[in-house]
């Protein structure tokens, strides 16, 4: 594995990693030649920041982007103890060449430990549950299943996979 860094990136700094958001978010279906679809993307992109998900961009040491993760962290308020404890990985994306090699466990301790340091007290994550690659992923990083929502996104569509790790 080659050295890398890590920072956290502002909304500008997104723009190279779309089509990797993309890919996680739609998959295949997404088109970069469709207005609309580049459109629907940075509002997603532009929703995420506004409702406080902190992106962190990984990169090589001669700046090639390597992979992505987004954060949402909850924010505290004095006299209620139970808000804060929480946070919840929106995406974590690697490129694929950089995929199986370590990288995106880095990322998402890297993720976690910034989770952590907030106030944080587990991690909460998301996937469809036929994304078994995912599912394995998160699975080997110390995530356990904590619920299924059938049918979240639509008749005849898989759930979504609720994780959660304790940090």
């Amino acid at each position: 594995m080659e050295k890398t860094y890590i920072k956290q990136i502002d909304e500008k700094e997104m723009t190279v990693f779309y089509p990797w958001i993309a890919e996680i978010e739609i998959g295949s279906l997404y088109d970069e030649t469709n207005e609309k679809h580049l459109a629907w993307l940075q509002d997603k992109v532009k929703t995420r920041f506004g409702s406080g998900t902190v992106f962190f961009g990984m990169y090589a040491q001669d700046g090639a982007p390597i992979g992505i993760a987004g954060v949402q962290l909850e924010k505290t308020l004095e006299g209620v103890p139970y808000l804060g404890n929480k946070s919840e990985l929106m995406d974590i994306v690697i490129a694929e060449k950089y995929r199986n090699k370590g990288y995106g466990t880095e990322l998402l301790k890297y993720a976690e430990n910034t989770a952590k340091e907030h106030g944080a007290y587990c991690m909460y994550a998301a996937t469809t549950a036929f994304d078994s690659e995912t599912v394995f992923f998160y699975g080997k990083n110390g995530f356990v299943p904590v619920a299924t929502l059938v049918d979240v996104n639509g008749p005849g569509e898989e759930g979504a996979l609720y994780m959660r790790k304790v940090l």
